[in-house]
């Protein structure tokens, strides 16, 4: 009999694996109240046992082990999450992934002409990048010439590799590498009755919208994908769904709602040259005339582009002033109202004279002048000009620190919306308008290049707080009425969870459901994300 393409058949692995359980509530309150919340500050509760399993076979036996007990789990990683997703906000159990590590390990794939990385989810973003670095993975016959990277840039280096996957991480260069989805070449999950699934990319695929899950009881149970649009933009909301889409796509971006990611194996590249060029402008409107400019010229392509508006520059000139001289903040003239970054990817230095060319015509198309920048393409001075779009998100977080002395119960809000770039100053004039008229101070910035600006807005007591919050949600539904995404790279966790029913119909938000309900019929893995229980 010919196995049907689109089936997803889990196995069970024979292991006599034992997974460490804590489960003094003492120990737990007094030694690992940090793993009980994340950066969304939600209101936590203490989990009833934490499990710190170091292998697959481990997890799987932290997952039975819940089971037997009829109880729910909350997966955990790095905690730097903004959504909510690994805050144990009712007691469960809590099983953290962070000692899940193995050495990095190289092979080179004739199929696709790349070197894939295969790793622990527990690897972080920043572990993955040293090791490509210093050549310190193991690999069968000849290791590659040059040397290696992973291209997808979350801002967040400390994140672990499986939460990546698990929410469909991305960052400034996925304008022109993609996000995370665009490089798993192969997941193992373990599902929430202990089974194991392993997926390569091409060998499962569904047939329409339609996959076939083998469940426990050995019967093929129809598993129907969201017949839905997915929005033109950056997006991580719910479910991804596509007809005949990879099976491995279900799982990245399903925010560990499906199962738990444990290994994984990432294509890489040959780590190109970097140009960087910040190009300042007179007003706002320019500097978005010239990033629709450079995205239509497509000669060469960006890899990455990111945007300060006038709030953010006002910030960058306080921390200077703050600093001193030994501010990595240049001076920044009152003449200048907006900052557009733009990095492009080289294969050789000989290709800036062509970049610095593209460069210049779509200047002058709208009216600037290419001496009003700073470039680099040295190592120092690109780390130094990542230096200033990082300082940023320090001077807020500062800002919010000593408010917080005042109203404990404040935090940053920010917003992670994106919409198609053709409608960018629609969208930016929406903020403003509704920002302005209720004075609350805020900053946008952001990945530009994709449409995705973050609102951050500082406020100054609760009320404006919870002023922000409600914006929130009439931003969301003014960028999914102009084609955008109400979620471009943060998930939906808890805190997002309406915002699905803003993105896409009530039938759709509940097809999602049955998905997970057919790989979780018991509600065990991840309660409350992306959907309410009950």
């Amino acid at each position: 009999m010919v196995e049907k393409l689109n089936v997803i058949r889990p196995i069970r692995i024979e292991t006599d694996a034992i997974c460490p359980r804590i489960d003094d509530s003492k120990v737990i309150q007094e030694s690992y109240a940090e793993y009980m919340s994340d950066e969304s500050r939600l209101e936590h509760s203490y989990a009833t046992a934490l499990y710190f399993p170091t292998s697959t076979e481990e997890v799987v036996a932290a997952v039975k082990d819940v089971a037997a007990r009829g109880e729910k789990l909350v997966v955990s990683g790095a905690r730097t999450g903004i959504v909510g997703g690994a805050a144990m906000t009712e007691p469960h159990n809590l099983v953290c992934l962070e000692k899940l590590r193995t050495k990095l390990s190289l092979r080179f794939y004739e199929q696709d002409g790349n070197w894939h990385a295969k790793m622990a989810a527990g690897i972080t973003l920043a572990d993955l990048g040293t090791a490509l670095e210093e050549g310190n993975f193991e690999h069968a016959g000849e290791g590659p010439e040059k040397t290696l990277f992973y291209p997808v840039d979350p801002t967040e280096k400390t994140a672990l590799i499986g939460g990546n996957v698990a929410t469909n991480a991305s960052g400034a260069r996925t304008l022109f590498y993609g996000s995370t989805r665009d490089w798993v070449e192969w997941l193992r999950v373990v599902l929430a009755d202990g089974r194991v699934l392993e997926l390569r990319r091409g060998q499962v695929r569904a047939l329409g919208f339609e996959f076939l899950f083998d469940d426990e009881m050995g019967e093929l149970r129809p598993l129907k994908l969201p017949d839905i649009t997915m929005p033109r933009t950056k997006a991580t909301v719910g479910y991804f769904s596509s007809p005949d889409m990879d099976a491995v796509d279900l799982f990245v971006g399903s925010e560990g709602t499906l199962g738990i990611i444990t290994e994984l194996e990432l294509r890489l590249i040959e780590r190109p040259s970097t140009l960087i060029v910040c190009q300042h402008f007179d007003s706002e409107n320019r500097a978005i005339d010239f990033v629709l400019a450079l995205s239509a010229s497509k000669d060469p392509s960006p890899m990455a582009m990111e945007y300060f508006d006038p709030h953010a520059i006002n910030l960058l000139r306080q921390k200077r002033a703050a600093d001193g001289n030994s501010s990595c903040v240049p001076e920044l003239p009152e003449r200048i109202q907006a900052l557009v970054s733009v990095e492009w990817a080289m294969k050789e230095e000989t290709e800036i004279e062509k970049i610095v060319d593209s460069l210049e015509r779509v200047l002058s198309r709208i009216g600037a002048r290419p001496e009003e920048s700073w470039a680099g393409c040295t190592v120092k001075e690109v780390e130094r000009m990542r230096e200033i779009r990082h300082a940023l998100p320090e001077t807020i977080n500062d800002i919010i620190a000593q408010r917080k002395t005042r109203a404990p119960e404040i935090h940053k809000f920010g917003t992670d919306i994106a919409v198609p770039l053709e409608r960018l100053k629609e969208m930016v004039t929406i903020y403003r308008r509704h920002l302005d008229a209720r004075g609350l101070e805020y900053v946008i910035h952001g990945h530009i290049g994709n449409g995705h600006l973050h609102v951050n807005v500082l406020p100054r007591d609760t009320q404006e707080f919870s002023e922000a919050k409600k914006l929130y949600q009439g931003f969301a539904h003014e960028a999914v009425r102009i084609g955008g995404s109400i979620s471009a790279e943060h998930g939906i966790g808890k805190t997002k969870r309406d915002f699905l029913f803003i993105q896409y119909p009530h039938e759709a938000v509940e097809q999602m459901r049955k998905i997970k309900q057919v790989f979780d019929p018991d509600g065990r893995l991840n309660p409350g994300v992306l959907f309410h229980e009950g």
